[in-house]
């Protein structure tokens, strides 16, 4: 397995480098001029060039970039210009509250979708039933999350309240925000996991497991389950990702106070430092995610490192 890690990292080096500059190079990419968006053209022209100073905006492009590659690797991404704090502290005071948040609302997921796909699968002899969870699996799947939000906090918090409607007091203050974010994926996970077993039971292993004594059952959780496995993986992955990476719109309806919600302040205030190491950590995250998902791929199919070869071959 040694060469398709090493791929793989070589890939998520490279990754980690093109976040760098994308980082980098987006807030010079912005139409207008950062001095006139933030503090207005109306500003005093000394102002505007103090703040180009204190930003380094009066260097030649090159200069900056060798001032924020340097920055980095001191662990500095600059001052946030709205909140006057070190931008690295203030991802770092957020970013805990996001990763609980995600780490919830996978476990729901995960909980809810494989066991419901396997239920599903169990009872596809059911023609009724069947149609059933089909139907739930897609209202599941179109319904977005700027409108699950107030629903979920029009029943539970208002007609039935029972739940906080924001915070981060209790474990009651998560369920909701969670169970947002967990429920397309859910019914993507339940889907994927039905469609797969389906597919997994038509295959001649499986009829050998049936043959030596298996119970369904048995067959379903100990053989069929475990070939359904990598697309559920990379599934999983990406939305953990997605969620880490800062769900604006959830954390902005029950104002959850993780980094989607500070991406939405920084956007509103023109916050561009802000801006910049928001999106070097999204990107970060998202290539950190996927090389532990394509790690994960590897150890639980082994053959995709023989496939690889075969192509380099």
């Amino acid at each position: 397995m040694f060469g398709y890690y090493k791929r793989k990292g070589a890939f998520f080096i490279l990754t980690l480098a093109l976040s760098i500059l994308l980082s980098f190079f987006l807030m010079h990419l912005t139409p207008g001029d950062p001095a006139d968006l933030i503090l207005g053209p109306d500003a005093p022209p000394a102002q505007k060039e103090a703040f180009r100073e204190t930003l380094n905006l009066n260097l030649p492009l090159f200069t900056q970039f060798k001032h924020y590659i340097s920055g980095l690797a001191r662990g500095d991404l600059g001052n946030s210009i709205s909140y006057d704090e070190p931008v690295l502290s203030l991802i770092l005071n957020r970013f805990p509250k996001t990763t609980f948040l995600a780490l919830v609302s996978i476990l729901l997921t995960l909980i809810l979708g494989l066991g419901s796909g396997i239920l599903a699968t169990w009872l596809a002899r059911f023609p009724t039933l069947n149609m059933a969870f089909l139907g739930i699996s897609i209202l599941g799947q179109s319904t977005p999350n700027f409108l699950l939000g107030p629903i979920l906090i029009l029943l539970f918090c208002i007609l039935l309240p029972i739940l906080p409607v924001s915070g981060t007091g209790s474990l009651s203050h998560v369920f909701l925000p969670a169970a947002t974010l967990s429920l397309s994926l859910f019914a993507i996970l339940s889907r994927m996991t039905y469609v797969g077993l389906i597919t997994e039971q038509k295959k001649m292993y499986i009829q050998v497991a049936f043959a030596k004594g298996n119970s369904p059952f048995q067959v379903l959780v100990r053989h069929a389950i475990q070939n359904v496995l990598i697309p559920l993986i990379n599934l999983v992955g990406l939305q953990l990702a997605v969620v880490l990476t800062g769900a604006v719109v959830t954390e902005t309806i029950f104002d959850w106070p993780g980094i989607g919600s500070l991406f939405f302040s920084a956007i509103e205030k023109r916050d561009y430092p802000l801006i910049q190491g928001l999106i070097l950590c999204f990107t970060a995250t998202f290539a950190i995610i996927n090389f532990l998902v394509d790690m994960m791929n590897g150890w639980v199919d082994p053959r995709l490192n023989a496939a690889a070869d075969h192509e380099q071959t």
